[in-house]
């Protein structure tokens, strides 16, 4: 897949994010190759950062890292 701002989602603050659509799954953000960040939005309107990366054999691993600070301030503990 090539990679351009129309698959590549602008996470970069609260107000962007807001305007993201819905869905089950992150809306993911390429950094780097096989590595992706990625903004998770539950129906309770609950939101975190996701790490994800790729793995021998094609698979990905994920990992919760935290909610995020569109709801509570950013405390560098629990909300990011």
């Amino acid at each position: 897949m090539v990679w351009s701002l129309l698959n590549k989602p602008d996470i970069s603050s609260k107000a962007k994010r807001r305007n993201l659509p819905w869905r089950h799954y992150a809306h993911w953000y390429f950094f780097s190759y096989s590595r992706h960040l990625g903004y998770l939005q539950r129906a309770n309107k609950a939101t975190y950062w996701v790490a994800r990366a790729r793995v021998r054999g094609g698979t990905y691993i994920q990992h919760r890292i935290g909610k995020t600070d569109d709801l509570r301030p950013a405390d560098g503990k629990t909300f990011f």
